[in-house]
């Protein structure tokens, strides 16, 4: 990997700091969208790899602002700030990346604005869990029940640095140096040692899932040229995966090795490769 470095962004959003990491490389630029509970740094290795990526903290991560006490954390709740931090760097159109939940978030996004978001691609993630319709007063209890709980939680304190990435690599599977990558931006000290630097709220129940039928109609609605890249040990043996993307008109799928942070680690390469090589497509050309 190269020696490129990255740019350090702030946006003021309504009262609301974003920060975010600017990879000036030679490709298209993309708007990536991080992970349950990662931050910007998540996208640092395919940086130094040469792409060109504005790689957002998203609110309640790292070094973005939390969320004000009476807002939630539910899947769409972020996508109004994609658009206005799109919106600031002048871009009409853009290309979307996400890895996991960012996916997710990004496949919404991508439904619902196709005339915003010129292509999308998805890193071992694509749409969330559904949920049965009658199951929804049950998963709207279970998210009151944790908005109540997760207000007044404290956040645990480890007594140093390398336990909480410890910690971090037996919870995510992903090896030391990603682990390390991550805390370094997501880490934060306090009196007694240290703590992940995450809203407490991000930790509950959503108000609403998709059901089954939502998700196929937002898959439909992608219009434009879409790639996923699933880890041979991570979204590749999603359940019904082949099904859901057929639904997709414009669809390529690459499996590489790794598990779900192979982003971050020995599949940093090929997939910046891949990504390379599908910006460089002319739309409808999949």
């Amino acid at each position: 990997m190269s020696a490129i470095t990255a740019e350090e962004k702030t946006f003021e959003l309504d009262g609301l700091t974003v920060r975010a990491r600017w990879w000036q490389g030679d490709t298209e630029p993309m708007l990536a969208v991080h992970g349950w509970l990662d931050n910007a740094a998540s996208f640092d290795a395919l940086g130094r790899c040469g792409l060109t990526l504005l790689a957002l903290d998203m609110p309640g991560n790292a070094l973005s602002d939390d969320r004000p006490p009476q807002a939630t954390y539910n899947i769409w709740d972020d996508l109004p700030v994609l658009l206005a931090v799109a919106d600031m760097m002048g871009w009409e159109q853009f290309n979307l990346l996400g890895h996991s939940r960012g996916a997710m978030m990004s496949m919404l996004l991508a439904a619902s604005c196709p005339a915003r978001v010129k292509r999308l691609i998805c890193l071992d993630g694509l749409v969330p869990g559904s949920v049965k319709i009658e199951e929804s007063p049950k998963q709207l209890g279970d998210f009151l029940r944790d908005a109540q709980v997760l207000a007044a939680k404290p956040s645990k304190v480890y007594p140093t640095l390398d336990e909480l990435i410890a910690l971090r690599q037996r919870t995510t599977g992903m090896n030391e140096p990603a682990a390390r990558v991550l805390a370094e931006r997501g880490a934060a000290k306090v009196d007694g040692g240290w703590i992940w630097r995450a809203d407490q709220r991000l930790k509950g129940a959503s108000a609403f899932k998709l059901s089954q039928a939502h998700i196929e109609a937002f898959l439909r609605a992608l219009v434009q040229p879409v790639m996923l890249i699933a880890a041979e040990k991570g979204y590749a043996q999603y359940p019904g995966l082949d099904a859901l993307t057929d639904l997709i008109p414009q669809f390529r799928r690459e499996n590489l090795p790794g598990g779900h942070h192979f982003h971050m680690e020995e599949s940093a390469v090929p997939i910046a490769g891949l990504i390379r090589e599908f910006l460089a497509t002319q739309e409808g050309a999949l």
